[in-house]
């Protein structure tokens, strides 16, 4: 990968996805078991974790589509 904005931008992405992906299994396991404040709270962390996963994904197309260094990298490979 030779883009450092991609490559940086793609850290951010899975980092994000892997806050989401653990808020949403916190969720998962407090369902039924803790009191409804609390769920509410990890509720709200959850979705506040997609918002800013997708907000991170947008982030990287919007960087692959203006810069073109995802197609610059699939050349490389197929070279």
């Amino acid at each position: 990968m030779n883009c450092e904005t991609k490559r940086q931008l793609l850290f951010a992405y899975q980092k994000a996805a892997n806050v989401y992906s653990k808020a949403v299994a916190e969720l998962a396991r407090s369902v039924g078991i803790i009191p409804p404040h609390q769920y509410n709270k990890l509720n709200l962390d959850a979705q506040t974790a997609r918002l800013a996963a997708a907000q991170a994904r947008k982030d990287l197309e919007a960087h692959l589509n203006e810069h073109g260094c995802d197609k610059s990298d699939e050349t490389q490979l197929s070279a």
